[in-house]
């Protein structure tokens, strides 16, 4: 895996307990951002991304009195307040993991769990920002809603990258359900829960 560059990334971090907000923000200064602004609460990270683009936000599952991390996620992508080319991580302890990932709809790109260093930090980060990468072509066609050239975007990266088979048959599938083709999403669906066991095909 290519070394990420995030000096020119900016993040967000929402985290409402002190401790971990600074911790967490020498984190991500010590491997480069430069550009970090902090939220204590969902209304607050809200505010912050009406008015500004961020391209990572890391963000605690729970933010106290308020909405939760999952439920601010649910917002900004309903309200469409971070485009599909933003990385959303979520930052949850070992027994919130199983509410994050029963929420089909509205998942984040990916968790971690506390406590963690910031090497373990630092490289899940790069994970998910080279995945953004290879899949920059698919979101920004998802971006302008032009849902056709998403699933022919999202059919180029499987060829070249077949380990993201599954998160590229999720985005086709959906993308079936926008142009109302609901035969070849019902299809494409069958197909993956025969083949394996992928959470978001068992709704369908």
């Amino acid at each position: 895996m290519a070394q990420q560059d995030f000096s020119k990334k900016k993040a967000l971090l929402i985290e409402d307990m002190a401790e971990a907000r600074i911790m967490q923000r020498k984190m991500l200064s010590d491997f480069g951002f430069t550009s970090i602004e902090i939220a204590m609460k969902a209304e607050t990270a809200v505010e912050l991304l009406r008015s500004h683009s961020f391209d990572v936000i890391l963000s605690d599952y729970n933010l106290g009195n308020g909405k939760d991390g999952q439920q601010l996620l649910e917002e900004i992508r309903h309200s469409k307040l971070i485009p599909h080319t933003a990385t959303y991580l979520m930052v949850t302890a070992e027994t919130s993991i199983e509410m994050v990932m029963g929420a089909i709809e509205y998942q984040p790109d990916g968790y971690i769990t506390k406590p963690f260093s910031q090497a373990v930090l630092q490289r899940r980060l790069s994970k998910l920002l080279e995945t953004k990468e290879r899949l920059l072509e698919v979101n920004l066609a998802l971006d302008a809603n032009n849902f056709n050239e998403a699933i022919l975007a999202a059919k180029r990266v499987v060829k070249k990258h077949p380990s993201l088979l599954g998160k590229c048959e999720r985005i086709i599938g959906e993308s079936f359900l926008e142009i109302k083709e609901y035969k070849k999403a019902l299809s494409l669906f069958n197909k993956t829960l025969k083949n394996r066991k992928m959470p978001w095909g068992s709704i369908w």
